[in-house]
């Protein structure tokens, strides 16, 4: 994880500044994660092992907001692939009132407005199935979702646990 400060482009200082992220927080379960200068997110889980992922958004905890993110855990090995559903973090634009898709966000970096952010179920065809806002910033009680490409090109997600503390 880069988060070495001096190493980045004045470009990705900018849009970190006005991200203005934490210096990170902990869930319910005893999960430590930390930001790197470039945004980057770090995660020391309660049982020792640690990982690095591209994006952490949160969602607010409401009775519908819970119930789209425990969705995403349901099991669906019995289901042809292109009905079953994944969770991804849209960047999203409001246009005439209404939201549209700007594309699947995998870094914090590829960003553009922190503001329209929104965890969605999609299916295999890319039909968005539901969704709900989500915020670069973690709030005391809101749920975390992490997400990241790896290098095969495979989709990373993690749903974790409410946030409990934030450190500044």
């Amino acid at each position: 994880m880069n988060t070495h400060a001096e190493n980045l482009s004045p470009e990705v200082k900018r849009k970190i500044e006005i991200f203005n992220l934490p210096a990170g927080f902990v869930t319910e379960k005893g999960s430590a994660y930390s930001y790197g200068a470039d945004g980057s997110v770090h995660r020391e889980k309660f049982d020792g092992t640690s990982h690095d992922m591209g994006i952490t958004v949160f969602i607010n905890d409401t009775p519908e907001n819970l119930d789209l993110f425990t969705r995403i855990s349901l099991q669906q090995g019995h289901i042809p692939p292109e009905q079953q559903h994944k969770a991804y973090i849209l960047q999203t634009e409001d246009r005439d009132g209404a939201k549209f898709v700007q594309g699947k966000v995998y870094n914090t970096l590829e960003v553009t407005d922190p503001d329209n952010l929104a965890f969605a179920l999609m299916n295999g065809n890319g039909q968005v199935l539901g969704w709900i806002p989500a915020n670069l910033q973690p709030k005391l009680g809101s749920y975390v979702f992490e997400m990241t490409k790896l290098p095969d090109g495979r989709t990373s997600r993690h749903p974790g646990h409410r946030v409990t503390d934030i450190i500044k």
